[in-house]
């Protein structure tokens, strides 16, 4: 138990500057918001539920990463034993004790302050910015709003119903990137890039941003402004949900019945701008280049298509998902410097382990090698200190 003490003890260090963004996010909630405002409780039992009621689908596709592997080996003996010897040789204490308790403990709060802010925006402000956000759209796209153009070219039920689907699959996604996130280890710069970058999209955009510039979004817009213009919008997609049922819709009534009485079900709140589905899936791929490029490349084109899908089932307008992507990209750099400067610190960097864990066959030799170049002159600095004074 000393050296799960320990353990957490490097890891509280490690994550550091996440947990200071999390603190001053929590801070602000506590004097921003009074008894008076809408209140949401703390969840973490929640979270680790739907968090890790994907663990089974995760083992289940590294394993099958890995027979794929050995498959595609003429050493498949030799692949399989040092496949098992990487298992073995992992630190299974301090990942059920330390990393994924960690990750949960930052998500909870990080989920229960935005859920704070979220569901009272309409305390700081009107949703006064719907018609400029509309406008931006047109004046980009020659005049024309962008759910015109997606309908122009996936205007059927089969379609919008793929892109429904699609849509939701980033829950999916999430859960599998943060479980993996957990399973590295405490002083990895990938864990401490993503969790950064991920908390500050949701507290800067999901909080900050939403909060000065409150929108409702297509689908909301003649509920709280009475301007009818997405009106056609709505109509076409409650004209395809009835060849072909429509989550959105389901999901959008929802949100609205918890928005209008919050005594029937758990508000949710509503906001739209920027895109936080678009900017996590941006943080998504920024995540997935760093462990292979094909990943990269999928989750980016995955990003795009939540970009089309947001304005295609009436949730966003695009310039929402634009200034998401912009915001990831920009929040992901910052982390990673951030994350990198922070675990540089001499004794952190001295006791940073250089090998991530190979889980199944999901190749991250390539994410050792960078630790490696970015805690190299800490660890230079360490030796010459240790030299002079010998």
């Amino acid at each position: 138990m000393a050296r799960i003490g320990r353990s957490w003890h490097v890891g509280l260090r490690a994550h550091a500057p996440v947990i200071t963004v999390l603190a001053v996010a929590l801070l602000a909630s506590t004097l921003l918001l009074g008894p008076e405002d809408q209140q949401v409780a703390f969840n973490a039992g929640g979270v680790a539920k739907n968090v890790f009621s994907i663990l089974p689908h995760v083992l289940a596709a590294i394993g099958l990463f890995g027979i794929m592997a050995l498959l595609c080996r003429r050493d498949r003996k030799s692949t399989l034993l040092r496949m098992l010897r990487q298992l073995r040789d992992q630190d299974w204490p301090e990942i059920a004790l330390v990393r994924i308790p960690m990750v949960l403990v930052l998500l909870s709060v990080n989920g229960y302050v935005l859920l704070h802010f979220k569901v009272n925006i309409a305390q700081f402000g009107q949703y006064s910015w719907d018609h400029a956000f509309a406008a931006v759209d047109r004046l980009i796209f020659a005049g024309v709003d962008p759910w015109v153009l997606t309908h122009s070219v996936f205007g059927t039920p089969e379609l919008t119903k793929l892109i429904d689907n699609l849509y939701l699959l980033w829950f999916f996604v999430q859960k599998f990137c943060v479980v993996y996130v957990a399973l590295l280890p405490l002083q990895s710069e990938l864990r401490q890039t993503f969790l950064l970058a991920y908390c500050l999209c949701w507290m800067i955009g999901g909080v900050a941003i939403a909060v000065t510039l409150p929108a409702a979004g297509p689908v909301y817009m003649q509920p709280i402004t009475g301007d009818p213009t997405f009106r056609p919008l709505m109509d076409l997609l409650y004209q395809y949900s009835e060849t072909i049922p429509i989550k959105a819709l389901r999901i959008q009534e929802k949100l609205w019945q918890g928005f209008t009485d919050p005594g029937s079900v758990d508000p949710l709140g509503i906001s739209a701008f920027p895109s936080l589905h678009v900017t996590i899936a941006v943080v998504f791929a920024c995540f997935g280049f760093r462990l292979r490029g094909v990943l990269g490349w999928g989750l980016t084109l995955y990003a795009g298509i939540m970009l089309v899908g947001s304005v295609h089932l009436a949730w966003h307008y695009a310039i929402d998902g634009i200034a998401g992507i912009a915001l990831a990209l920009a929040l992901w750099h910052v982390s990673r410097r951030v994350s990198v400067w922070w675990l540089a610190r001499g004794d952190l960097a001295v006791a940073m382990p250089l090998a991530e864990p190979a889980w199944g066959a999901i190749p991250i030799r390539a994410l050792a090698e960078q630790s490696s170049a970015a805690v190299q002159p800490a660890v230079e600095l360490a030796k010459n200190r240790f030299s002079t004074s010998r």
